[in-house]
């Protein structure tokens, strides 16, 4: 809903007009990895050779998300990867864990099991914080780029127009369910930070979302692919 407006020419829905935000459910961070038999064992090494040889050190991501996070790098340090897309996980693992590619970027969610697994290794999360389902990967932040941050982040919409008695309704036990000890388990287990809150609170990180990456999308000429 937030990269959309950026990404294509024409689109079929306004991501603000068309929607009554119900409420935020949570987020989670993108982790940089190496294949664990890998000697890179920090970012600053592979942003250190990025920027002696540009383009030298490949990176595979599966969607446009993981890749601003890569461009947002670019960006700060001023090094240039090699940015590969693939059409998922399926795909770009393999490659990795071949020695096709010096690294990968996706969420906590996906990339946790390979990481606990010992086939790959964090070297930093996109979290202002650490994650605590991943609490041995430090940030971007730590890695020397203060204020780094970039997540993505779960909400529930409806239809624009849905009767403010039923929204209220909906966030409501939205909240109540969130607040379920099982629930909650289950989530941060993936490296996931619960939010819910007022519906008001998705809107502000939609909108803030559009300010913030809608011109790193033009900027960087990202199309869909």
């Amino acid at each position: 809903m937030a990269l959309s407006p950026s990404l294509y020419d024409k689109l079929a829905f306004d991501p603000v007009k068309d929607f009554q935000p119900i409420g935020l459910i949570a987020s989670t961070p993108y982790v940089f990895t190496v294949d664990a038999a890998s000697g890179a064992a920090h970012l600053a090494a592979a942003i250190a050779k990025a920027k002696k040889e540009p383009g030298s050190v490949s990176i595979g991501y599966p969607t446009v998300s993981p890749l601003l996070a890569t461009e947002l790098l670019q960006k700060q340090s001023g090094a240039k990867f090699n940015l590969i897309p693939y059409r998922g996980i399926a795909q770009g693992m393999p490659d990795m864990l071949g020695g096709r590619l010096d690294a990968w970027v996706g969420t906590s969610v996906t990339m946790r099991g390979f990481i606990d697994g010992g086939k790959v290794r964090g070297i930093a999360v996109t979290s202002a914080q650490r994650s605590p389902a991943l609490p041995g990967v430090p940030t971007i932040a730590e890695s020397g780029f203060p204020g780094f941050e970039l997540l993505t982040w779960y909400g529930i919409v409806a239809p624009a127009g849905t009767p403010a008695a039923i929204v209220a309704v909906l966030n409501a036990r939205l909240n109540e369910t969130l607040r379920t000890p099982d629930v909650r388990a289950r989530l941060e287990a993936d490296g996931a930070l619960i939010l819910g809150g007022a519906p008001e609170q998705l809107s502000r990180a939609l909108r803030a979302d559009m300010d913030r990456l809608g011109p790193l999308i033009k900027a960087a000429g990202i199309k869909p692919e």
